[in-house]
This record gives structure tokens, C-alpha cells and sequence, in this order.
């Protein structure tokens, strides 16, 4: 009788870490859906911010 519970407490086990990797996929697949649409959304912030990169290296880097 007690390994009939173990098979079933294993059973009820798996069956949560199935769920909860379902769900985190079905997140997942959600987040790359709206990618595109967040990269467009945050381009636009950039250009609109007039759309300039200022790099700036420090001293010590240049060469003697």
C-alpha cells in the first residue's frame, strides 16, 4: 500500500512541474510574440529623442 502512495505522490509531482513548465513556455512564447513590437516601440523613442549615440572612450585608452 505504501508504495502505491509513493507512485502516486510521484505522479502528483510531476504533473506540477509539467504545469508550471507549461505555463513558463506559454510566457515565454507570449514575450517573443510582443518583441518586435516593443523594439519598434522603443526605435521610435529613440529617433524621436533625436536619435544620437555619443561614445566616448577614456584617456587612458588612447595610443602614445
Amino acid at each position: 500500500m505504501r508504495l502505491l502512495h509513493l507512485i502516486a505522490a510521484l505522479l502528483v509531482a510531476v504533473a506540477i512541474i509539467s504545469f508550471v513548465l507549461s505555463a513558463l513556455g506559454f510566457v515565454l512564447a507570449g514575450a517573443f510574440k510582443l518583441l518586435p513590437g516593443v523594439l519598434l516601440v522603443l526605435t521610435i523613442i529613440f529617433f524621436a529623442q533625436g536619435g544620437h549615440v555619443d561614445i566616448r572612450l577614456p584617456e587612458k585608452w588612447k595610443r602614445k
